[in-house]
């Protein structure tokens, strides 16, 4: 960058903020990142052992109602549709086909999940962190 025209400068850094973004283009890659983080809490760790990013993946889109997996089903299906801007039904397929209704019941309690409870509020702002996006949803208590 010595011989740049200073006028160029703030392009290159634009072209950086793209590339770091461009990290976390693809559903596999937000699945895997949330996958990542969910399995190395606690609670994860009690119940199945050490999972690997790609195990903890496989339960995430699984069938499972259990609510430590379902927590970061959620928060897998809310950075889809908020990094990504997929369709409902996209995230449906990606999720192991799940209707449209619940990708949106989904959204709705990861939302509300974040907004009244102070830990769900600390992991979706662990994982904003992990994505480099903005936090938009507000802690209300």
């Amino acid at each position: 960058m010595k011989n740049v025209h200073p006028y160029l400068i703030p392009a290159f850094d634009v072209y950086e903020i793209n590339k770091q973004l461009a990290e976390y283009t693809t559903p596999d890659a937000i699945k895997y990142q949330v996958a990542k983080y969910y399995a190395k809490k606690p609670i994860i760790k009690v119940l199945y052992g050490n999972l690997t990013a790609t195990d903890m993946k496989d339960l995430i889109c699984s069938k499972t109602r259990k609510q430590e997996i379902i927590r970061g089903r959620y928060a897998t299906i809310y950075f889809l549709r908020n990094i990504l801007n997929l369709k409902l039904a996209s995230i449906g397929k990606l999720m192991g086909f799940r209707d449209h209704s619940t990708i949106i019941n989904a959204l709705k309690t990861y939302e509300a999940l974040c907004e009244y409870e102070k830990p769900s509020f600390e992991d979706h702002i662990n994982l904003c962190s992990v994505f480099k996006v903005p936090n938009r949803i507000q802690f209300l208590r």
